[in-house]
């Protein structure tokens, strides 16, 4: 079954954080949501850029700074169907499961 995913991560950081919705909707509202709400913290932070920060149906940024890389990114992808990588690590040549 398909779902979709919202990825938010932050440019700057190794770590990110994936939401699975149901339809393309629901995961939209929920970029849209998540984006009003930081977009108004963001607002208080003098190093916020308004001007390079926008939100559009399926991908949405933050940007602080003047550096490329201190950016928040939410965005909405496809997901047919989500892998289980634990104990399947033998299928990829290039990795050797324990």
């Amino acid at each position: 079954m398909k779902k979709y995913a919202v990825i938010v991560y932050y440019t700057f950081d190794p770590e990110s954080e994936v939401y699975l919705f149901d339809t393309y909707e629901k995961a939209c509202e929920y970029l849209k949501a998540m984006y009003d709400y930081c977009f108004k913290f963001a607002m208080e932070d003098k190093d916020f850029k308004e001007d390079e920060s926008y939100c559009n149906d399926n991908y949405a940024q933050i940007k602080w700074g003047d550096e490329d890389n201190l950016m928040r990114i939410w965005q909405v992808t496809a997901v047919s169907e989500p892998m289980k990588i634990d104990g399947g690590l033998g299928l990829c040549p290039n990795l050797k499961g324990e």
